[in-house]
């Protein structure tokens, strides 16, 4: 019989195990000088409608891509919020870098890397140039309906973007193919 213990009990682990399951999958994504991330979420439910598997460089089911497309179609814009990415700055269109935020971070660089970042942030504050490689862009993963299958793109500043297959594998994701890239 089950108590009202044992109910909370897996209600949690399963609650848990969801929240981890795909908590870690945007972080895949970033590199380690991508510290700059645009709080609107990349939609990319647009660009997952124009691939076509025999475009891939890996073949990978149809009824897969065809299932993510549908999930895609329940995309809605959503916001990204700073406690999704640890030692980020999570910053919104036409704002500012807030560059004591932005040092407190960068803490962990070195020496040069600092400077030369902090110099770049400077820049994108002033507007004095539209910025390449940031803020990135990052979509919120977009999960096949059995949850083994995961999409998630993103946008370089204006430099291009990929959309990437993940699959999940023993609780964890793995990068299987580059569903589509595109260069501006």
């Amino acid at each position: 019989m089950l108590t009202s213990k044992k109910i909370l009990y897996i209600f949690t682990t399963l609650l848990t195990g969801t929240t981890c399951f795909g908590q870690d999958l945007p972080q895949s994504v970033l590199q380690e000088n991508e510290i700059v991330i645009d709080c609107d979420a990349f939609e990319i439910k647009s660009k997952l409608k124009e691939i076509d598997i025999q475009s891939l460089e890996f073949p990978i089911d149809q009824a897969i891509l065809d299932d993510l497309k549908t999930q895609a179609e329940k995309e809605k814009p959503t916001i990204w919020r700073p406690s999704e990415f640890a030692n980020r700055i999570v910053v919104s269109k036409k704002r500012s870098i807030d560059i004591k935020t932005a040092k407190s971070i960068l803490q962990f660089y070195d020496k040069e890397k600092r400077k030369s970042l902090i110099r770049d942030f400077k820049k994108y504050n002033s507007g004095e140039m539209f910025y390449r490689s940031f803020p990135l862009s990052i979509s919120k993963p977009i999960y096949s309906t059995d949850g083994n299958y995961a999409a998630i793109g993103y946008s370089r500043g204006n430099n291009g973007g990929r959309i990437l297959l993940y699959m999940r594998i023993e609780n964890s994701w793995k990068a299987i193919n580059c569903l589509k890239r595109w260069a501006y």
